[in-house]
């Protein structure tokens, strides 16, 4: 199996297609970490060129997770150098620029910076990893190479492990190097505006994230996994996978108005649930989202019914003709 596993790999590592949408995934990261820093500089600029004195406090201004708004903000009208004497407007003026600096800080100062990069991944990562699955699988049905690899003597449980497996070790090692690149960019980002990072808390913005959207991956890569064997086409796999997403989004928007357990149903919905973790992997969750586990449990049935699916009717196809 190892070998396999290998060989499948090998296969997609030839294949141009992999780095293309490493590409994709890595500009959809890191663009807005460039836009976040190049809109914050700006602020930044204009807020000192017309009050100078603001320039300190803007530095030292503290960033974390404060209430709803998520940044604390303190300053010291009673310190002198903090005093500026002035009227009230421009005072609430100086408070207000402060406050969005300061929240402008928290996508670029890292551990809090990596919400940002993992709310990015998920948005896109789920359509190229459907993408990259369907084609994959659907591919080996139009060159005909399928019939050849177990006319050897592999089996079809096998040769569908092995090309899963290795199609998961490639998203899996895609996902890491965008985290790897991404967590670069806010770490220079974060010695720019802040001077340095906090560690403390760092396992909780990273571990918990990744987990989260290499599970939300996984529901869109078995689903394009089931559809391309069944279809034994890439192209309709990869074409039922967007209708799915689109009859989803149809689905919640009538029945999230109804009563009843027509109202109960987009609760068990592959793009409800991915939403929910989602919402986990932003900057300031909302209060009312349902436990982590609840959505996991029910992605993690869809990944156990859409493979199991793909693995039954991959044994009984007929590929000979």
């Amino acid at each position: 199996m190892r070998k396999l596993i290998g060989v499948e790999f090998f296969k997609l590592c030839k294949r141009w297609m992999p780095y293309v949408l490493l590409l994709a995934l890595l500009a959809i990261t890191l663009l807005p970490i460039v836009l976040d820093y190049t809109d914050y500089q700006n602020r930044y600029q204009s807020a000192i060129d017309k009050y100078p004195e603001l320039e300190d406090v803007i530095k030292e201004v503290e960033v974390g997770h404060g209430g709803n708004s998520g940044i604390t903000v303190y300053i010291d009208q009673s310190d002198p150098q903090n005093s500026f004497n002035v009227t009230p407007d421009e005072e609430w003026e100086k408070e207000h620029l402060v406050r969005q600096l300061s929240n402008a800080k928290e996508s670029l100062v890292l551990p809090w910076a990596m919400d940002g990069i993992f709310s990015s991944i998920p948005g896109l990562g789920m359509f190229l990893a459907a993408f990259l699955t369907a084609s994959v699988i659907g591919a080996e049905y139009g060159w005909g190479t399928l019939r050849q690899t177990l006319a050897k003597g592999t089996s079809r449980s096998n040769y569908l492990t092995a090309k899963l497996l290795a199609i998961s070790i490639a998203i899996i090692g895609g996902v890491l190097v965008v985290v790897l690149v991404g967590f670069i960019a806010t770490l220079i980002t974060s010695m720019l505006v802040h001077g340095g990072m906090e560690w403390s808390g760092f396992a909780g913005h990273f571990f918990a994230p990744l987990g989260r959207t290499l599970l939300i991956l996984a529901v869109y890569m078995a689903m394009a996994a089931f559809f391309a064997v069944l279809l034994r086409s890439s192209a309709a796999g990869l074409a039922v996978v967007v209708v799915w997403l689109i009859a989803e989004t149809i689905i919640i928007g009538f029945m999230g108005n109804s009563t009843g357990w027509l109202a109960e149903v987009p609760n068990y919905l592959i793009g409800t649930n991915t939403n929910e973790l989602l919402s986990l992997n932003s900057f300031n969750p909302p209060d009312d989202i349902k436990p982590w586990w609840q959505s996991c449990g029910i992605l993690l049935a869809y990944i156990t019914v859409f493979i199991t699916a793909a693995c039954y009717f991959f044994r009984r196809q007929d590929l000979t003709a």
